[in-house]
């Protein structure tokens, strides 16, 4: 498989805004604002229309579902972490892949899921993630559905750490360095949502002159 014979019927979207927000105060930070939008608007904005989506959710949900796309909850009443998102995502797709993105992933790179997905088929592995300054940005991975039962074994014996279970499946990871201007792939304080949005104001304005 190669990037331009990928179409929107290999693989979906699934927003995680299921998080607890504890570093932002117990912000839901899928609603926060990033860019003169909510941060789940910025994200599901840089997904074309022709590709499937969800929004897995465990707080708000009737402000979510007025987006118009469908919302899902994590299996368990008690919060896991964000394996118990993605393994919500993967029972609410009927898609081969679904390409996770966390909702404060508010600046991602172009093409980043077809690179993934291409990665993943070229190493025949039933999953892929997103490697920057060394470090694996697991929240922003590519699964295959055949991962949903073992991941919902994983999550009943106690694990919680998406990069020890993507490791597990013996998930490719793709090197992401070489991008400019670097991505952002989550902002978990406030100093970090901060920065994060002055960069966006910044590039935004700077396009429009």
């Amino acid at each position: 498989m190669n990037a331009a014979s990928i179409n929107s019927s290999d693989y979906a979207v699934a927003v995680l805004a299921g998080g607890r927000g504890n570093r932002l105060g117990g912000a839901d930070k899928g609603l926060l604002p990033a860019g003169g939008q909510t941060a789940v608007e910025r994200v599901l904005a840089s997904v074309p229309t022709t590709v499937p989506r969800v929004i897995i959710a465990n707080r708000n949900l009737a402000r979510y579902q007025s987006l118009g796309l469908p919302v899902r909850q994590d299996p368990w009443p008690d919060f896991r972490g964000p394996l118990a998102g993605m393994l919500a995502a993967l029972h609410a797709t009927s898609t081969p892949w679904v390409q996770m993105l966390p909702c404060d992933a508010l600046s991602l790179p172009p093409g980043m899921s077809s690179i993934l997905l291409c990665a993943a088929e070229a190493a025949a592995t039933p999953a892929a993630f997103p490697l920057y300054g060394n470090r694996g940005q697991y929240a922003c991975c590519m699964l295959h559905r055949d991962l949903t039962l073992p991941l919902e074994q994983a999550l009943d014996a106690g694990e919680r750490r998406a990069g020890r279970w993507l490791s597990s499946t013996g998930a490719v990871s793709v090197d992401m360095d070489i991008l400019h201007p670097s991505p952002i792939w989550s902002a978990n304080t406030a100093d970090e949502w901060r920065s994060a949005c002055h960069r966006i104001f910044a590039t935004t304005s700077s396009r429009s002159t």
